[in-house]
């Protein structure tokens, strides 16, 4: 059997670990291995900034509820304009809990199938 040797200059040259101008089965199996371990680098840290982006937005919405409450509860705001703006306050209030409610699921839920897959392996 021949070898198929690389010619100067050529593109796949840092496959070649031991530079022996050779590529073999065995480099391009570690070259593969490293762009799969890279693309499963790269897919974890989108992961986690997708998590801490999730994160921030359950915070701001537990936040702006805390705040909505403090701020009906001053006597800045009067008793009637609160009862004109009860639709909308219902409707924020549900729809910030929602938020909330889905994170914290959500988190339970992949925490809990992490766990059934490591306790499976």
């Amino acid at each position: 059997m021949t070898e198929k040797k690389l010619q100067k200059g050529s593109q796949y040259e840092h496959l070649d670990i031991d530079n022996n101008g050779i590529i073999t089965d065995g480099e391009m199996a570690i070259a593969q291995k490293m762009e799969q371990l890279q693309h499963q680098r790269e897919m974890n840290q989108n992961l986690d900034k997708m998590q801490d982006q999730q994160r921030m937005m359950a915070w701001v919405a537990m936040g702006s509820m805390v705040l909505f409450v403090v701020a009906m509860m001053t006597p800045f705001i009067d008793v009637d304009r609160v009862n004109q703006l009860s639709g909308f306050l219902n409707t924020f209030f549900v729809s910030q809990a929602a938020v909330v409610s889905v994170f914290m699921g959500a988190t339970a839920y992949s925490k809990r199938n992490n766990d059934l897959s490591v306790q499976s392996k």
